[in-house]
This record gives structure tokens, C-alpha cells and sequence, in this order.
């Protein structure tokens, strides 16, 4: 049921001998990994045949391989095809351009079964999104995930995806993350991300090139959206002044978000007051991702405070304890026998579907 071939050698001769076994109706895989498997367009004519063939395969995963736009045409003829049975597609660093995303934007409005869709790393540019967003909105379309991350679009695109969702009813996750969307296009989305219509649950606007100026935006969706559950909006410059709005949505009883991404936010100990009575006061935020920031021993100590306190719902804290001096690390080594339900950990993200990277796992 489950087959990982990832950085093998396959190449075409290897895949076309493996698709005809796909085809075959007694084969009974469901999950199949290609990533780093030198695969080329050419490959495309074969899987495309297999996916309309198998009945059973519902989990592909062709990342970095050099597809390229020709390659998902091929793919996409299978997923506008009625008999095509596949769920979950990651096509991450495939030499994806707007070009590709004509295909796969048409093969959205056609597809029934198809609700995860990968495309990080591509170089999709704002008129790909346009394209993948005019598919969105389309009641027709299916999709549950959507993966956007470093596909270099800017603020623009947060126009054309924003009038998407508000007609979309099944997204559920969505990742914005690492491209240059700064607070404007962030402040587009979230007028959509407040309304409580909106049923995005996970999203992910890490390396958005946010500031502070957007907190107040990101709080009000925090109050509105009793659907969001988590959001990271790690490697963004929030800094205390952006923490401290945040907390405030974040200790009001209307907020839901049981996880929250903050690595590298520029926090210091001048937030871990505010983090600390959040953390005091919020019973539904159980995962927090505080790595890297220059958080010292005393903004520490106030988040030790918290920690301890049978208050505390949090679950798994994201800290690398070696960052800190002795004493830090004392206190924490402390709030871990004495709170026996939190873990401490320097990555706060296992890959699983529960933080969104489900296209890397079978």
C-alpha cells in the first residue's frame, strides 16, 4: 500500500515499467513517493495513463524531479479525467510556471476527488496565482490544501486570492509562506480570514516580509474566525510591539488557535509578560513556537512562571534551552518536572498532516 522510492535512479524506463504495474487491477498501492528520482516530462505520458487506470493510488509525490510545464499537462489530462481516483499531488520544485498552472487550473474545475495540491517552489509569479485563484473560486473546485510556499508572488496576489475566498467553501489549509506579500497584501487577505463565513482552519504566512503593522489585521481574525485553529507567522519582523497586539486577541475567550508559529519574530523579554499571560488565560493553545528569539534569561524566567502554573494548557513548546545562559537553562529544566504534559524542544514541527508538510509524508 505504501511505496517510497524517493532519490532513486528510476528515470523513464524505470517508470514505465512501474506504471504498468500500477494499471494493473490486483495493484493495490495507495501511496507512492517519487521525489529526487531524476524524472523528466517524458515520464508524464505514463503516469498520466496509470493514474486514470489504478484504482486504488490516491498519494503522489513527484517534488524535484524536472517535470516542467509540458510534464504537468500531461498529469493534468489524467486529472480531468472522470476516472482518475488521486487525492493528495505534490509537485514541489518541478520547473512550474504560469504556464502550468493554465493546465492544472482547468483540471481543478474538473476534478472531483483531488483536495491537496502542492506547488512550493515554483516559480508560479502573481499571474499563476491569478490563474490557481480563479480556479478557487469556482464552487466547482475541491481542493482542501493548498500549498503556495516561495512561489514568487507578491502583495498582488493577495487581490486576486482574496476575492477567491470569499467564494470558496473548502479550503482548509493554506500556505502563503516566504513570499513577498508584506503587510498591504497580508491586510487584503484578512478581510476575508475575519469573516467567521471563512473556513480556513491552518494557515502559514512564514517569510510574508510582515512587520507589526499588520498585527492589528491578524488579531481581528483571531477574534472573528472561531474556524482558525493555527497559524505561523514565523521569520516576520512582529517584534514586541506586533506580540503584544497579538496577545490580546489571544487572551480573549473568542480565540480558538491551538497553534502558533512565532521562530524568528524578533521577539526579546520586553513580549514574555504578555506571552506569559496569555499563556495563563488561554485553554485552547496547546503548541507554541518561540525558536529563535533573543528572549534572555529574564523573559524567560516570566515564561517559567506561566509554564509551571496548572493554568498552563500548553502542550509542546518550541525552545532551543542551549541558546539560553546556565540559569535559563536551569529554569526550564525545572518547568519540565514540574509540568510534566509540556514538551520542550528546539523544532516544534514533525512533519505530519497535523502541521500542513502532509506532501512529505505516505
Amino acid at each position: 500500500m505504501h511505496l517510497d522510492l524517493k532519490g532513486s535512479k528510476i528515470e523513464n524506463n524505470g517508470i514505465k515499467s512501474l506504471c504498468e504495474a500500477l494499471k494493473h487491477p490486483d495493484c493495490k498501492l495507495q501511496n507512492l513517493r517519487l521525489e529526487f528520482c531524476e524524472l523528466t516530462a517524458v515520464c508524464c505520458l505514463n503516469i498520466s495513463k496509470a493514474l486514470i487506470k489504478s484504482q486504488s493510488l490516491i498519494f503522489l509525490n513527484l517534488s524535484a524531479n524536472n517535470l516542467l510545464d509540458d510534464g504537468v499537462k500531461l498529469l493534468c489530462e489524467a486529472l480531468r479525467h472522470p476516472k482518475c481516483c488521486l487525492e493528495r499531488l505534490s509537485l514541489e520544485s518541478c520547473g512550474l510556471t504560469e504556464v502550468g498552472c493554465e493546465d492544472l487550473s482547468l483540471a481543478l474545475l474538473s476534478n472531483k476527488t483531488l483536495t491537496h495540491l502542492c506547488l512550493a517552489d515554483n516559480v508560479l509569479g502573481d499571474d499563476g496565482v491569478k490563474l490557481v485563484s480563479d480556479a478557487l473560486k469556482d464552487p466547482q473546485c475541491t481542493l482542501q490544501s493548498l500549498v503556495l510556499r516561495c512561489c514568487h508572488f507578491t502583495s498582488l496576489s493577495s487581490e486576486y486570492l482574496s476575492t477567491s475566498l470569499v467564494h470558496n467553501k473548502s479550503l482548509k489549509h493554506l500556505d502563503l509562506g516566504s513570499n513577498y506579500l508584506q503587510d498591504d497584501g497580508v491586510k487584503l487577505l484578512c478581510d476575508v480570514f475575519r469573516q467567521p463565513s471563512c473556513n480556513l482552519q491552518d494557515l502559514e504566512l512564514m517569510g510574508c516580509v510582515l512587520t507589526d503593522a499588520c498585527c492589528l489585521d491578524l488579531a481581528s481574525v483571531i477574534l472573528n474566525n472561531p474556524n482558525l485553529h493555527s497559524l505561523d507567522l514565523g521569520n516576520n519582523e512582529l517584534k514586541d510591539d506586533g506580540m503584544k497586539i497579538l496577545c490580546d486577541a489571544l487572551r480573549h475567550p473568542n480565540s480558538n488557535i491551538q497553534k502558533l508559529g512565532l521562530e524568528y519574530c524578533s521577539l526579546t523579554s520586553l513580549c514574555c509578560q504578555d506571552l506569559s499571560s496569555t499563556l495563563l488565560s488561554n485553554q485552547r493553545l496547546i503548541n507554541m513556537n518561540l525558536t529563535q528569539n533573543a528572549l534572555g534569561c529574564e523573559g524567560i524566567g516570566k515564561l517559567c512562571e506561566a509554564l509551571k502554573s496548572q493554568e498552563c494548557k500548553l502542550q509542546i513548546l518550541g525552545l532551543c534551552k542551549e541558546a539560553f545562559d546556565e540559569e535559563a537553562q536551569k529554569l526550564l529544566e525545572e518547568v519540565e518536572v514540574s509540568n510534566p504534559h509540556l514538551v520542550i524542544k528546539p523544532y516544534c514541527n514533525d512533519y505530519g498532516e497535523e502541521d500542513g508538510s502532509w506532501w512529505w509524508c505516505s
